[in-house]
């Protein structure tokens, strides 16, 4: 009976553990952000039509840099397919940076303050995370050479967002990477245990999909993304219905500054 009690009190604890471990770590997630708007990158998305064996019929692929424009993220295409962009898609995006970096004060500060209110929006359910799930520890592991938790996660049943953006965690269960010593997000594996669905035609994945994410360490003051991976069925933004790999690989951070400039498809890594 005591080894029962003990080993039950011991499980509890553990549990405990896990949850304050997540809860701090999104605590820490959320003091991100702001720094995050700091940094420009280059993103290289690829996108992967699957026939029912697994196999790929089509290839889309694009890469963009992320500057600040306006006092506000804009996503400046620089390549497509491979090549970079000419002609009048060019044309378009030198266009379209002409009109924002002519704008001026008030409609930039308007536009910046839109952009922030749709990203903290985007970002409330990380809130509901800690209560969302049951975790738990299952040890500590080695994720890109330094010491991790490893964390399991389940949702609990009961569990009701108070926002639409957290309804999916609900439909999902996987593992936690979460580095020990400064409690950030490494790793996350997840598979969709239902539908999950994120706006009307935007974003669809069926049961069974699988999504990766993982990030690291830049300029030893932020934890940013380095790499987004789903696979699975579903459908993606009207563009595919059916099965699909998309990837997102994020790159070149850099702080931006006054000087910050677009690099060309040459220079980036």
């Amino acid at each position: 009976m005591k080894i029962a009690l003990a080993a039950l009190v011991m499980v509890s604890a553990h549990g405990q553990d896990a949850r304050e471990i997540v809860r701090q770590s999104v605590s820490k997630d959320m003091r991100n952000w702001p720094l995050a708007r700091n940094y420009t990158y280059v993103e290289k998305s690829t996108t992967s039509e699957l026939d029912k064996r697994g196999k790929v019929k089509r290839t889309q692929s694009e890469t963009a840099e992320v500057i600040m424009l306006c006092g506000a993220p804009y996503r400046r295409v620089i390549e497509r397919r491979g090549a970079p962009l000419a002609g009048k898609d060019e044309q378009r995006q030198e266009s379209r940076i002409d009109k924002l970096s002519a704008e001026d004060s008030k409609d930039c500060a308007k536009r910046q303050a839109a952009v922030e209110k749709r990203q903290r929006k985007n970002r409330e359910f990380m809130n509901d995370i800690p209560d969302a799930f049951t975790f738990r520890l299952l040890g500590i592991e080695k994720v890109d050479g330094k010491d991790a938790y490893a964390i399991a996660a389940e949702p609990r049943p009961e569990y009701r967002s108070p926002n639409d953006r957290g309804k999916f965690l609900s439909k999902m269960h996987g593992k936690i990477w979460i580095d020990k010593a400064e409690l950030q997000w490494v790793k996350v594996e997840a598979e969709t245990i239902d539908t999950v669905s994120l706006g009307l035609f935007l974003f669809r994945l069926n049961k069974g999909a699988t999504l990766q994410f993982q990030q690291a360490r830049v300029n030893d003051e932020i934890w940013l993304p380095r790499q987004v991976h789903v696979l699975g069925t579903g459908r993606l933004a009207l563009l595919l219905t059916g099965g699909f790999a998309a990837d997102i690989a994020f790159d070149n951070y850099r702080k931006f500054s006054a000087d910050s400039r677009i690099v060309s498809t040459s220079e980036v890594k």
